[in-house]
């Protein structure tokens, strides 16, 4: 796998607005680029496209001309990238999270007991649901299992924080 240099949503696309999906398609469409795009991801304004294998430069410049010429998107388009990126961020969020309880150096069974405390919430991401999983973290409690605290108010706090921040609320 190969992670192309960021491209920016604002700044390079025609639009202003990237559909993850359809980019993908328009890029593995084009005949002068000669390594397929795994995925592409799109976190805030960032664009990042992760090939196959390391691309040539000439498959750069076109991906980059493919970029640069993205045109707007459908209504349905939009409401698409939309929960795409809610998604993608969602997933960046329990990454986060799940790497803070490694480091916690908790047990197989604590990582249980988090896993069937958030299961809404990580339903609610998993789907793009944003304001649902607020909704849910924010009627979750603290969860103590054997008189450790593995969920804190805080960490609740600070997780729904966070998704007000993306959703500007």
């Amino acid at each position: 796998m190969f992670t192309l240099p960021k491209y920016s949503i604002t700044n390079d696309t025609q639009s202003g607005s990237v559909l993850g999906r359809k980019l993908q398609d328009e890029i593995n469409a084009d005949t002068s680029v000669d390594v397929n795009v795994h995925h592409i991801d799109t976190v805030g304004d960032d664009i990042f496209i992760t090939m196959e294998s390391e691309p040539s430069e000439s498959t750069i410049n076109a991906i980059t001309a493919l970029v640069n010429a993205h045109t707007s998107l459908t209504a349905f388009e939009s409401v698409q990238n939309v929960i795409e990126n809610a998604m993608s961020f969602g997933r960046q969020l329990m990454k986060e999270y799940a790497a803070s309880n490694v480091i916690a150096g908790y047990n197989t069974a604590q990582v249980k007991a988090i896993s069937n405390h958030l299961e809404n919430v990580q339903r609610y991401i998993d789907s793009g649901s944003l304001y649902v999983a607020l909704d849910e973290i924010n009627s979750l409690s603290p969860l103590t299992v054997d008189s450790v605290e593995l969920i804190s108010q805080a960490k609740l706090d600070e997780f729904s924080q966070k998704i007000m921040d993306y959703l500007g609320i």
